[in-house]
């Protein structure tokens, strides 16, 4: 039974960040509240090779719909260039058996802003939280390990937006700190332990019961990042390689621990965010940051897209070439 006031939780870096959104929303649902869980559908391009965000103009069979939103079950797909692709939020559904909502990146920040508000105001959300799994969402920009800024830092200006047009009440959640492999633990304490003695600052150790939703949505669902939660939950300390070797996760007691962050305090410390916050278009925004010269995941995808185009097999390799390749490329941008 819910008794108190509905929150809506938003997955903000695509891909599995929707699997550590669906068990936080039931954390929160066992402490009385009715938790409203959202994202907006990029997948890792081992699942959907064409790069970029899911339009909402590809999602087929979908339970209903809004303006810049729609409501999807485990019978929900997307279409890409012809082919059917199965996304997380489908997954996580199939897992729970619960709707999800899903918002549209590909129109930036802007549609992304009026998709939550559409929500907000449909369903009388008093709380959103933004939840990024590994803690990427607190670069400030130009960090030479961030590898995937786009989307995160997106979310970061709409649900700015958010906070100073309709609902004074949101937070940037950072579940599974360092399990995305790009931000050093190093660097996510020191930035976290600076953010905790802000006005609003709290965080939840998760417990045996949540490891218990989180291995039920896994058996389902594909994601490397949010699994770092449960290999924590586990006790398993050590390493984990994610992104076909790329990157190291070290795990520990800290990926059982979600931070929540007032967004505004976050959102003032993002040279990136601050810049997106108009934007209308995946490329509009892709482009801001290019300029600025920060490499983005949607540049790594659509450079992987071209290899894999002319019959390269993903591997370590061609994942390190394609990198350097955009680092390079940025470099030219802003000689």
């Amino acid at each position: 039974m819910y008794y108190r006031d509905p929150i809506l939780i938003m997955a903000v870096g695509g891909g599995g960040d929707i699997v550590a959104g669906a068990m936080l929303a039931s954390r929160l649902e066992r402490d009385g509240y009715r938790v409203y869980v959202s994202c907006f559908p990029w997948e890792r391009f081992i699942i959907d090779p064409l790069p970029g965000p899911i339009p909402l103009k590809n999602i087929y069979n979908y339970k209903s719909r809004g303006g810049y939103f729609r409501i999807i079950d485990h019978n929900s797909y997307a279409l890409r260039d012809g082919s059917k692709v199965v996304f997380q939020a489908v997954n996580v559904s199939r897992a729970l058996m619960k709707d999800i909502i899903i918002f549209d990146l590909s129109g930036g920040a802007e549609s992304l802003y009026k998709g939550i508000s559409e929500v907000v105001s449909r369903y009388n959300i008093e709380m959103v939280i933004g939840l990024d799994v590994g803690g990427d969402i607190l670069a400030y920009g130009g960090e030479d390990e961030l590898w995937s800024p786009l989307a995160d830092q997106l979310s970061l200006a709409a649900l700015y937006r958010v906070t100073y047009s309709i609902l004074n009440n949101t937070y940037i959640a950072v579940a599974g700190l360092g399990g995305d492999g790009e931000l050093s633990l190093d660097t996510l304490r020191n930035r976290i332990n600076a953010l905790k003695n802000t006005n609003g600052y709290f965080n939840i150790e998760l417990d045996k019961h949540d490891k218990e939703i989180l291995g039920i949505i896994l058996k389902h669902a594909y994601t490397e990042a949010s699994r770092s939660i449960y290999h924590s939950l586990d006790g398993y300390i050590g390493v984990m390689r994610i992104r076909y070797g790329t990157r190291i996760v070290y795990i520990d007691r800290d990926q059982s621990i979600t931070h929540f962050i007032p967004c505004t305090k976050i959102y003032k410390l993002s040279r990136m965010a601050r810049r997106l916050l108009y934007t209308r278009s995946i490329e509009e925004a892709n482009m801001t940051l290019l300029n600025m010269g920060y490499p983005t995941e949607y540049e790594l995808e659509k450079t992987l897209y071209k290899y894999i185009s002319l019959g390269y097999n993903v591997s370590p390799r061609l994942i390190t070439r394609s990198r350097n390749e955009v680092k390079n490329r940025v470099a030219k941008l802003i000689i």
